[in-house]
This record gives C-alpha cells, sequence and structure tokens, in this order.
C-alpha cells in the first residue's frame, strides 16, 4: 500500500507544534528530528530548504539581530538539551565504547566499534540516508566472500519508519532497541549481542 504524502499544512502545524512544545523561536533540524513527528527531509523536499520551511511557518530562520539571537534559545528545554550531557547508558563491555549508546549517534559511534568483530567492513558514511554503505562477510555464498550492504542506524528501530525512509534502499537497520514487530527491513539489535 502506498503512502499518502504529507500535505504541507500538516508539516507547518507539526513544525509549528513541535518549536511550541519545546518553547523555541527558532528550530533546529536535530531537535525537530528529535521532537517532532516528521522527518525534517520531509520538510526540506516539500519546501525546497529548511530555512524555507520554517519562513512558511513563521519562525525565526537565521539569527542576524539582537531580536532574534534573544529568542533563539528553547526555555523549555534550555537545562536538558543544550547544555553538555553526560548521560551513560549501561556498561557493555567493549573497550573503545564502555557504555551502551543513548542515541542514534551513539549506535553508529557503537557499530564502528564494533563492526570488524560482527563481519563488516565500513566503506562509507553520510548524513542522508542511507547512513552508511559496507560491506558483510558472508561464508555461507561465497567461502568468505563480501556483499554490499545499505545500513541506517537508529536508536530504535521505529524511528525508521517515523523518519519515512524507503525500506526498498536499504538493506539493514543497525538499533540498539528493535522496537518494530513488521519492520520490513532486515534488523542487527545491538543490546542484544552487548
Amino acid at each position: 500500500m502506498a503512502r499518502k504524502p504529507y500535505d504541507k499544512e500538516i508539516i507547518l502545524a507539526d513544525l509549528r507544534r513541535t518549536a511550541e512544545k519545546l518553547g523555541c523561536a527558532r528550530l533546529t533540524k536535530p531537535l525537530y528530528d528529535t521532537y517532532g513527528t516528521i522527518a525534517p527531509s520531509t520538510a526540506i523536499r516539500h519546501f525546497g530548504g529548511w530555512i524555507k520551511a520554517l519562513r512558511a511557518a513563521g519562525m525565526v530562520y537565521a539569527v542576524n539581530d539582537k531580536r532574534e539571537r534573544e529568542t533563539s534559545h528553547c526555555p523549555k528545554i534550555e537545562n536538558t538539551f543544550l547544555k553538555p550531557q553526560r548521560g551513560y547508558g549501561r556498561p557493555v563491555g567493549v573497550a573503545s565504547m564502555p557504555y551502551a549508546p543513548t542515541s542514534e549517534l551513539g549506535v553508529a559511534v557503537f557499530f564502528g566499534a564494533v563492526a570488524q568483530d560482527l563481519g563488516f567492513a565500513i566503506e562509507h558514511v553520510s548524513e542522508s540516508f542511507p547512513d552508511c554503505l559496507a560491506k558483510r562477510r558472508v561464508k555461507e555464498k561465497y567461502e568468505r566472500g563480501w556483499e554490499d550492504v545499505a545500513i541506517e542506524f537508529e536508536y530504535r528501530s521505529s524511528k525508521f519508519k517515523a523518519h519515512r525512509h524507503d525500506p526498498a534502499k536499504c538493506d539493514l537497520i543497525v538499533c540498539w532497541l528493535h522496537d518494530w514487530t513488521k519492520c520490513p527491513v532486515e534488523v542487527l539489535e545491538l543490546s542484544k549481542l552487548y
């Protein structure tokens, strides 16, 4: 079944609702990706850029003058998100990363630390979908051969769906927690291994 595309008004409403929930006058892509319900890439695609999406939503989009600098913080999360965090996951026993990841970026770094042990060779990492192109050792097929694998990193596998990624363009979701029961993509849940 084909997905129904998002209407521009739905995207604008979600941008405004997220900014209001956080108390932000200037909503960044990372904040929206974390707290919004629609992926920033969807807003960018519909409006031709992140700044254009924010303009359409009536938000501050650049810090150019004193007024904008005074309103560019997010008071509702200032004490938890914008200041340096030192939250650690549980101990996992990996020398180069001794604690479990607590974010998508942490999953990517953790995977990099254990990729070789899991039979992967990372070839390319990107900020766009898919996050990583790698080779996976395949003993069964080619007697120590390799296959190409397009990888998307997520902290929770269900974020893949929330980000509206195309399952046909991804071979493997590498996550810390697998919480998507009918996931159409192969999942490597790192918390089950470490």
